[in-house]
């Protein structure tokens, strides 16, 4: 697709004119091009222009990730040793946790971990956290 090319004619309008690539765009990068532009007349011009051949990235990163984890209290969570995100175009990606989070509190927590790729596409995945405490209670029984 060709936007943003201003083309005219003295007697036809842009609506009646054949816009026709006539190379391969081939890689991403910046290139001359030609193109063949035809009034309804069959008038032919053909034109040699300069582009910027982009490749547009739309797919997040997808995230894998345990869907449990389990920590000690006051223990800090390297979330990147239980996953990783995989996008289509950057490879492997780092992953980190969306918001903040007391470490130090026993309890069942959702979290959500997210990874962005180079474009700005961003994944998302819900895993459950479990901190519990290193206090052992003993009950002894005479």
């Amino acid at each position: 697709m060709i936007n943003n090319l201003e083309y005219y004619d003295d007697l036809s309008s842009k609506q009646n004119i054949k816009v026709s690539l006539l190379d391969n765009l081939g890689d991403i990068g910046t290139k001359e091009i030609n193109i063949k532009l035809c009034d309804k007349y069959d008038n032919c011009a053909i034109n040699t222009i300069l582009v910027d051949i982009i490749d547009i990235d739309i797919t997040p990163p997808k995230i894998y990730c345990n869907d449990l984890i389990t920590i000690k209290s006051n223990q800090l969570l390297d979330i990147n040793k239980y996953g990783f995100a995989l996008d289509n175009v950057d490879g492997k990606l780092s992953i980190e946790i969306e918001g903040s989070m007391d470490y130090s509190r026993s309890g069942e927590y959702m979290l959500l971990i997210k990874s962005v790729d180079s474009s700005g596409n961003v994944g998302y995945k819900e895993v459950q956290l479990v901190i519990y405490s290193n206090i052992s209670i003993f009950y002894l029984y005479f």
